[in-house]
């Protein structure tokens, strides 16, 4: 049973819906729902990391589960019967039959979740699983319709053997897929609320199985014995197309991760020769940074140095130009003073 607590206020709550029990009931338009914030970058998600329609995503694979239990329920609860009086096989041929199935059954969902981990994904996994069981569901019915009331040819004892044998695998092979990821997906949906979310969801998990089965056992085998095996094998048809259209409408809300094997290609893991190899080229790396900064220093430092000089050399080519200047001035000034002087003192010479 759901685990429900109660908060300060006395209401009873539970730990997939943020609101109380009691608010809910009375409205159902506003939403509290809460998400902690959490690191998720270490983890291998593909895409919608971050949602908040918590209960709606939960709600979607209950009801994927549960009608996926009623469809295999529903086949099981008529399966040894139906080949006695349909299928003309023994009683015991029956029931070999039907162990064999229920055995292959628990058999797939160990290659179910191996293909999810390593491959798939658990969202691929379970839509490949359902349109294989969508196709044994109809293969099943099909091979209890008599076609003759139709205008059609009626098929014989082998054809509708070989029709219900053949949906019995489609639907072993669905089942097992389904089985094997459809509880570690909805927990994967919110393990980001904690332990408490993840065992209500699991405690709710279980009691969809059992009303599913419920329904099988009660109402579906009631069909079959008493009306006939095409409509009692027709329900459950209906409920696993429902099911794949359920578990369809809330794939842009699903939190999926990738498989392993995608994600190592994409992130592969580091081996401890890899680490060593690394740090080897990473430290040839840097010493080969190193020595061609200190290169480059040092051809800066040089073309410093030549700058230098070479404006030192200017500067003094300059000052000499500027003295030899000054001396062609000053010898000018003086020769000029003298001719002067010179002239002046004939002048005299002359005026004497």
């Amino acid at each position: 049973m759901a685990r429900i607590t109660r908060d300060r206020e006395g209401n009873e709550t539970d730990p997939l819906i943020s609101k109380s029990l009691s608010d809910l009931a009375t409205s159902h338009s506003q939403s509290s729902t809460h998400l902690h914030p959490v690191d998720t970058r270490t983890l291998p998600y593909t895409q919608n990391e971050d949602r908040s329609g918590g209960f709606v995503v939960i709600l979607y694979i209950l009801t994927t589960e549960m009608c996926e239990r009623l469809a295999y329920y529903s086949i099981m609860a008529g399966l040894v019967l139906y080949c006695t009086s349909n299928l003309d096989i023994d009683q015991a041929t029956a029931t070999t039959l039907n162990q064999v199935f229920s055995g292959f059954v628990y058999l797939v969902p160990v290659i179910g979740g191996f293909l999810a981990d390593s491959y798939l994904g658990r969202y691929r996994s379970i839509y490949i699983s359902c349109i294989f069981y969508i196709a044994g569901v109809v293969l099943v019915p099909a091979s209890a319709v008599n076609f003759s009331t139709w205008g059609w040819t009626a098929a014989d004892t082998n054809e509708r053997r070989a029709m219900f044998f053949a949906g019995l695998v489609l639907v072993g092979l669905g089942t097992g897929g389904i089985k094997a990821n459809v509880g570690p997906f909805g927990a994967e949906q919110v393990e980001i609320r904690g332990k408490e979310a993840v065992q209500s969801f699991f405690n709710w998990f279980y009691w969809v199985i059992n009303i599913g089965a419920l329904i099988a056992f009660t109402i579906v085998a009631y069909v079959q014995q008493e009306i006939s095996f095409a409509w009692g094998f027709f329900i459950p048809t209906l409920s696993m197309m429902l099911a794949a259209l359920v578990f369809i409408l809330g794939r842009a809300k699903y939190k999926k991760t990738a498989p392993k094997v995608l994600y190592y290609r994409i992130n592969p893991p580091v081996t401890t020769s890899k680490k060593i190899w690394l740090g080897k080229s990473n430290l040839q790396r840097i010493q080969n940074n190193n020595n061609t900064d200190n290169s480059n220093k040092k051809d800066s430092n040089n073309n410093n140095k030549n700058n230098t000089n070479n404006s030192n050399k200017k500067d003094s080519n300059n000052n000499n130009n500027i003295n030899h200047s000054n001396k062609k001035d000053s010898n000018n000034n003086t020769d000029s003073s003298n001719k002067k002087d010179s002239n002046s003192n004939n002048n005299i010479n002359n005026s004497n």
